[in-house]
């Protein structure tokens, strides 16, 4: 849930503060976003590396193997679960796919 904030009433100082929390966050999400795609690519270039060609897109989703980072599943792929077509939301994703946030359902 979103507080609202009547700018009006705020003085200059606590605007700046207000503005230097939210310049804050806003950084920190950005870091957080541009790390999890770096993470996604590090997989692929690591799948290529070892001669993997990773999952093939639309099969069963399978649990991935906590020690084997071949297993796990990548950025974009598609899986198919209990019927319906998912793709990953996440790098390194060890979800199954009825985990909200880490997959959401294919067009």
């Amino acid at each position: 849930m979103v507080d609202t904030v009547d700018l009006e009433e705020l003085s200059a100082d606590e605007l700046g503060e207000l503005i230097t929390r939210a310049t804050s966050v806003k950084s920190d999400k950005e870091y957080v976003a541009q790390f999890a795609s770096m993470v996604s690519l590090y997989l692929v270039e690591y799948r290529r590396v070892c001669g993997a060609s990773g999952h093939e897109d639309g099969a069963p989703w399978e649990a991935p193997s906590p020690d084997d980072l071949l297993t796990w599943y990548t950025l974009d792929e598609r899986v198919s679960f209990e019927g319906r077509d998912y793709v990953s939301c996440a790098p390194f994703n060890t979800y199954p796919p009825d985990t909200p946030g880490a997959w959401k359902p294919a067009d």
